[in-house]
């Protein structure tokens, strides 16, 4: 079951990173889970494709299920919304990776932030997690 959630989720990142990428007006090339950069190629491999951080996202939000406030339709939506979140502070993470390399030098791609990348993610997504659920109570 991992390895089949985990090439779908490399491809949708890498997609997602490259959309980022030319937003901010930095060419790539996108060829699956490789995205060419004028000065760097990043490779979205297995550890980079968020199923880690979407578990963990899944399981936050199931905790934050847990406390009172919600009404059980608003626990859905707090759970469901899990998922997106993982998803886009994955992107983020590659996409401020492929950015660095691309601006600073490949060897920010992997040196500390690599190392710290994927606390990064956490925090990111468990902020977006508190502030929907923030709204989900301030909401009425």
């Amino acid at each position: 079951m991992f390895y089949r959630l985990t090439f779908p989720l490399q491809i949708l990142s890498a997609r997602l990173s490259a959309a980022v990428l030319r937003f901010t007006g930095i060419e790539v090339i996108r060829h699956g889970n490789i995205l060419a950069l004028p000065t760097y190629t990043l490779e979205v491999v297995a550890a980079c494709s968020g199923l880690r951080s979407l578990m963990t996202m899944i399981t936050l939000a199931l905790v934050l299920c847990a406390f009172p406030g919600l009404s059980g339709r608003r626990k859905l939506i707090l759970a469901a919304s899990s998922i997106p979140i993982a998803i886009a502070a994955n992107t983020i993470r590659l996409a401020v990776t492929a950015i660095g390399a691309y601006a600073v030098s490949p060897a920010f791609a992997d040196g500390t932030l690599h190392e710290i990348s994927g606390l990064i993610v956490f925090a990111t997504g468990f902020l977006l997690l508190l502030a929907v659920r923030g709204a989900l109570k301030w909401i009425r």
